[in-house]
């Protein structure tokens, strides 16, 4: 479930041609669920599946699945309510969008930039070389950081700069199959010849 919560997540923040992400097990839920995943769109699938993950806690503890104590149960409610704030967050950083006069000022700059640094550069040294080059030099960083700029407005995509939501999702997957293998259950022996004591 948490894998679902993690994927349905990134599917909605990602803008992605390919955003099937890898779900552990995913065969596993009863159809009608799968259906109604697949019936909601964007921020309610993870809403869904939240809820999905909290009724399931709830339910385990009163079975008795989940014997721990209270503290440690309220904890894990307020990571997951802690998760949620930060996609929503996230969620609101790509649903406002880039002030469009304060781009269209922006390029209207970059131009006249274009067009005077020429001449002013012809006036402020003699040589057409270094000209040529000051003139190169200062208009490749003035664009270069328009088109960062540009880049870091959605991070979530597929360009090559963008964030691996692939290597996230695996590397969610990851921690979770970790979790269920039963090594993490062993604690380890000390062997009688063990240094118990700081001398």
């Amino acid at each position: 479930m948490f894998s679902l919560l993690h994927a349905t997540a990134l599917e909605d923040i990602a803008d992605l041609r390919d955003e099937n992400f890898p779900v552990i097990d995913i065969e596993s839920l009863c159809q009608k669920s799968i259906m109604k995943l697949q019936s909601m769109q964007g921020r309610c699938k993870v809403e869904l599946v939240y809820s999905w993950v909290n009724a399931l806690i709830v339910e385990s503890l009163s079975t008795g699945l989940l014997n721990v104590p209270p503290p440690i149960l309220s904890r894990v409610f307020q990571e997951m309510e802690k998760g949620m704030v930060e996609y929503n967050q996230v969620l609101q950083i790509m649903d406002i969008p880039f002030p469009f006069p304060y781009a269209q000022v922006s390029v209207v700059l970059l131009i006249i930039y274009f067009m005077f640094t020429p001449v002013i550069m012809c006036y402020w040294t003699n040589s057409k070389f270094f000209a040529f080059l000051f003139t190169l030099i200062a208009t490749t960083c003035m664009c270069s950081l328009e088109l960062i700029a540009a880049e870091l407005d959605n991070p979530f995509g597929d360009d090559p700069n963008d964030l691996p939501c692939f290597a996230f999702q695996e590397d969610m997957n990851a921690g979770l199959l970790l979790c269920l293998d039963p090594a993490t259950e062993l604690i380890p022996e000390l062997l009688p010849t063990a240094c118990l004591s700081y001398e």
